[in-house]
């Protein structure tokens, strides 16, 4: 039944008493003993130097030892406590569940949990402790209880121990071995201020047979509802006697620790809820049996006719807010909601910083997103399903890039960006549109393009650049021309007619290639005026002898034809 175990070597202690184990709700868990150095006792010589006792599962560590003679008195705590050597040097502050707390807590020890407090609290800066230290904070903050169980489990809960509504009458079916009852903070009414103007005051229905007596008010800025500082002020409100029994009654010896018993006073006229607050076992027949129990009082009774008689006075604001912090060694991450509207975040890192304000009803969220090498601006507008808009900057050391675009409902994205870096600025849209006067300048090079309206200036146009052949247009030494580099050719076609006009003694003007006309040439209304070489067929006509022998041939032709025509007188 009882072990101990000292340089893993385990021996049974058959031969003790006064065996007590006492456990309290509060996580106390403790046994006390004397162990005789006589024959069938073979674990006696092993209890120095702080062994671990075991019975029924639970382990115990000498934490105080008497020796006289043959004797040993032995006082030893859960090795639960035993925690209190091991530290958690991380933070993971913020806002979490228990579970998440407590994993944390318990992480490499060894030790299991399980829970069944429900919801998330705020602690900041949780960490860097013992494990029992940490674990009294997890349950201050979660307003829970823990027991220990067996074989390294610890169980969380609201308020350990069942409510199986067992009622008992003082002075009848109980009879306790010591009693105290605290009459000094008694209350019956309780005023709360919460957020955004919310005011609540609770009246016990026990005000009715004691008075009004009232208590200090109580201020939560965290709780927005009026329901939630109902349940707040009943819990603070202490309106029934403070009472301790210590009873050893067959019935209430088999109660579990921490379990609700009803209490009624007829002498006081009340009936308030106690706990099983305490339990002494023992051992009897190499089996563990209570012995005795304490009883406490805990929250006055909520059946249906105190709620027909309590007065509850409201005043508040019905919007609802929640806060989230979250804390790590490597993030703080903080959050404000309003239900079902929006949420603003803040996260810092030891690399980043981001800001985002989401607005869930028209569904907008703008972000800020700071780091050592970037900051990024956005704001989007999911708007439906089909369509939204989204835009955004990104600043670098070395670019800038600013970004506008939406979505339809057939899938399409449209954006226009704007890239800017130190050598160039990028602009991408499906229309540019320029208000003003616009100026492009070379900085390598002297001149400047200049955009006025329908105008537009330059020394030189180039086309076709980089492609193999280029086109320029270039004002030289007064004049304009055109040519076309590296290429097949120069084409200049029309529909319908095109007409060259020149104000200048040179017309029009080809100083160096041919002019072709594989229509046709036409001159009307004016003098062909051929100073060069002529072609017709490939064959040369414009020389001096051709043009004196088609001469003659014509003066020839003149006169055949005016001797037949006319008669000489």
């Amino acid at each position: 039944m009882l072990t101990v175990t000292q340089n893993n070597q385990t021996e049974m202690l058959n031969q003790i008493q006064g065996f007590e184990m006492d456990e309290e709700v509060n996580g106390t868990l403790v046994v006390k003993f004397a162990s005789f150095s006589v024959l069938n006792n073979p674990g006696h010589i092993l209890i120095d130097e702080r062994p671990i006792f075991t019975v029924d599962g639970y382990d115990f560590r000498l934490a105080q030892l008497k020796k006289n003679n043959n004797r040993k008195d032995v006082t030893a705590a859960s090795t639960f406590y035993d925690l209190v050597g091991t530290r958690q040097e991380a933070i993971y502050g913020g806002t979490h569940t228990l579970n998440e707390f407590a994993s944390f807590i318990f992480q490499g020890t060894g030790w299991t949990f399980t829970n069944e407090v429900p919801g998330s609290r705020l602690i900041p800066n949780f960490g860097e402790n013992n494990v029992i230290v940490l674990k009294d904070a997890l349950c201050s903050a979660f307003e829970c209880e823990m027991k220990i169980m067996p074989n390294k489990h610890v169980h969380f809960a609201p308020k350990i121990g069942p409510d199986n509504d067992a009622q008992y009458r003082r002075g009848h079916n109980i009879k306790s071995l010591a009693e105290s009852v605290d009459w000094s903070k008694m209350r019956t009414q309780i005023t709360g201020h919460g957020a955004n103007g919310l005011v609540v005051t609770y009246t016990s229905p026990h005000a009715g047979k004691y008075g009004v007596i009232v208590a200090d008010p109580i201020t939560d800025d965290e709780i927005t509802e009026s329901s939630t500082m109902l349940e707040r002020l009943k819990s603070e409100l202490v309106d029934y006697p403070e009472a301790y029994f210590e009873l050893d009654a067959v019935e209430l010896t088999n109660k579990e620790l921490g379990e609700r018993v009803w209490l009624i006073d007829e002498v006081m006229g009340i009936e308030y809820q106690t706990r099983v607050l305490s339990k002494k076992t023992i051992i009897r027949g190499n089996k563990l049996v209570t012995s005795s129990v304490i009883l406490g009082t805990t929250l006055p009774r909520k059946n249906a006719d105190l709620l027909v008689s309590q007065k509850v006075e409201i005043d508040e604001n019905r919007k609802e807010y929640r806060s989230k912090f979250t804390q790590t060694n490597e993030l703080i991450h903080l959050s404000v909601e309003e239900v079902n509207a929006s949420i603003a975040t803040l996260e810092l890192k030891a690399d980043n910083v981001s800001i985002s304000v989401n607005n869930r009803i028209t569904q907008e969220m703008a972000a800020i997103n700071v780091k050592a090498d970037n900051i990024n601006l956005s704001v989007s507008n999911l708007g439906t399903r089909v369509s939204g808009t989204e835009s955004s900057i990104n600043i670098q050391a070395g670019q800038i890039q600013q970004k506008v675009s939406v979505y339809d409902f057939n899938g399409q994205t449209i954006s226009s960006l704007i890239t800017q870096d130190p050598y160039a600025i990028s602009l991408m849209a499906q229309n540019l549109a320029f208000q003003g006067l616009v100026t492009v300048t070379n900085l390598k090079t002297p001149g400047a393009t200049i955009v006025d309206g329908s105008n537009v200036y330059s020394s030189a146009f180039v086309v076709g650049r980089g492609t193999g052949s280029t086109l320029t247009m270039t004002a030289v030494a007064g004049s304009h021309l055109i040519q076309s580099i590296d290429a097949a050719g120069l084409r200049i076609g029309s529909n319908g007619s095109m007409g060259l006009s020149a104000s200048g003694a040179m017309g029009v003007y080809v100083p160096n290639s041919n002019l072709v006309a594989q229509a046709g040439f036409r001159v009307t209304g004016g003098v062909v005026d051929i100073q060069v070489p002529a072609y017709i067929n490939n064959a040369s006509i414009a020389t001096e002898n051709y043009v004196g022998t088609r001469i003659a041939q014509l003066e020839n032709d003149i006169k055949a034809w005016a001797n037949g025509k006319f008669v000489a007188k």
